[in-house]
């Protein structure tokens, strides 16, 4: 009977552990709220590294622009 007492008291911690684990996780729609909310982040970090590399590579067809734009105004000054 002692056997069958401590048997089902460990049980009950278990279920007290499990269910406290559970409550801890949330419930499964909470669960997927994070998630989707997770996902929209990282789509829009994703985004943000898209368009600094657009920007990167913007700037460097300016910058070349610039010393071409350079270059003809020099050699326009040296012609006149």
């Amino acid at each position: 009977m002692i056997m069958v007492c401590l048997y089902i008291a460990g049980l009950k911690k278990n279920k007290d552990r499990y269910e406290s684990e559970m409550a801890e996780l949330g419930s499964a729609r909470e669960t997927q709220s994070k998630e989707a909310e997770a996902t929209g982040k990282i789509t829009g970090l994703e985004k943000k590294i898209q368009y600094a590399d657009i920007e990167k590579v913007l700037f460097s067809l300016i910058r070349n622009v610039a010393c071409i734009v350079a270059c003809l105004l020099s050699d326009l000054m040296e012609v006149q």
